[in-house]
């Protein structure tokens, strides 16, 4: 069998993939936080439909589709994983258990990454910040894991239709809905609930609530699942083009359809909403096809964006950190924050990914060494010790 046809050549795609959602994610969030005009300038952008500047406006389509692109790719090698390895019971599957505890560990970590020892007197005297409630990526990511194990489990028990029909269908559910939730009838919702609960739904600190950010992730899980049921078509001629090409035109059909209902009820704030996620998603799909092409046609491996790839949470956490003082209140904000020109803005940016990807590059290297100094250290000191 030729090395084309292997699993882990196959994947070799969803991790270049990955690596560029995290790579644009530590882009746009730099010269976002750096870039002395962005305010300004995006402002313009939303108000006209274009800024003063070209590059500027190009690169927002650019970020425009990050979030949905990682949240996405997260689903998608999750789900993958899962219906791979699955053998035995539901509750005795390894990847299950290890699923459980990456989804509870992420959202622990979005909670702690929103706290500051800087603040600490503050939190004494007035308790917590609101914004330490704040829903942001890691949670969703989080609560999107253990949300998919759920889906797997219904599925396990109702195997009728395959796995990406319940994942896909969940997917289209979270995006029509998700304008109903969020409209300005509802305000809060739920109305009066704990603001955990409330910016998970819709709330005054919901940066990425589940709705429709679920929709992206469950979709991600459908494609994970499709490319596990054929993975051994994926090297084949022509396949990759075929599954795009009818990818896209679904995604294509569910936007034209939804535009089509937005124009039968133009009043209506539930009905015909929803379409950017169909938009994003024929994105998202052009880049996975392009990946899976590029890696067929030339086998190229690039080990900087594999390793930055495959540690994502680890980047993630200390890129925030680093960039937005949590934690230990110390970061660049301190330095950086808003007080760049565009050029600076952006050399500032390859830098910044440069550093994470030698940081991930050669972070299993200096473990390594430090496991084998750390028991000869352990052995000389008991040498000496009387």
């Amino acid at each position: 069998m030729s090395e084309i046809n292997q699993p882990s050549s196959r994947l070799h795609f969803i991790d270049i993939a990955r690596s560029l959602a995290i790579i644009l994610m530590l882009q746009g969030h730099f010269i976002s936080h750096s870039f002395a005009d962005y305010t300004t300038m995006t402002a313009e952008l939303r108000a006209t439909g274009a800024s003063s500047n070209y590059f500027f406006d190009l690169w927002c389509q650019f970020r425009g589709f990050t979030a949905p692109l990682f949240f996405t790719i997260t689903g998608l090698v999750f789900t993958y994983l899962l219906v791979k390895n699955k053998s035995g019971s539901f509750w005795s599957q390894k990847r299950v258990r290890k699923g459980i505890k990456r989804g509870i560990t992420i959202v622990l970590w979005g909670y702690i990454l929103q706290f500051s020892v800087r603040y600490i007197d503050i939190y004494l005297a007035q308790g917590i910040n609101s914004r330490f409630y704040a829903f942001h990526v890691l949670h969703c990511i989080g609560f999107g894991l253990l949300a998919l194990i759920l889906v797997y489990w219904i599925y396990s028990k109702i195997k009728r239709v395959p796995l990406e029909v319940y994942l896909i269908t969940l997917a289209t559910a979270f995006f029509v809905i998700a304008p109903m939730i969020h409209s300005k009838e509802l305000g809060f919702f739920p109305s009066g609930a704990h603001p955990i609960i409330q910016n998970a739904f819709h709330g005054p600190n919901s940066v990425f609530p589940i709705f429709p950010w679920f929709g992206f992730i469950f979709f991600g899980g459908a494609i994970g699942s499709l490319v596990h049921r054929y993975q051994y078509k994926i090297g084949q001629k022509g396949f990759t083009l075929r599954i795009t090409a009818l990818g896209v035109a679904a995604c294509l059909s569910a936007y034209a359809l939804i535009m089509m209902v937005g124009k039968e009820f133009p009043t209506n704030n539930f009905l015909g909403r929803g379409y950017w996620q169909f938009n994003q998603l024929v994105i998202i799909i052009l880049i996975l096809g392009l990946m899976m092409q590029i890696q067929l046609k030339s086998r190229i491996k690039i080990p900087f964006l594999i390793a930055i790839g495959q540690n994502t949470l680890s980047v993630y956490i200390l890129h925030v950190i680093l960039l937005y003082n949590a934690i230990f209140g110390i970061g660049l904000r301190n330095y950086l924050s808003k007080s760049l020109t565009f050029g600076e803005a952006i050399f500032g940016a390859i830098l910044f990914i440069i550093f994470f990807g030698l940081l991930t590059k050669y972070q299993p290297f200096v473990m390594a060494r430090i496991k084998r100094i750390l028991p000869s250290l352990k052995k000389e000191k008991n040498q000496v010790s009387p």
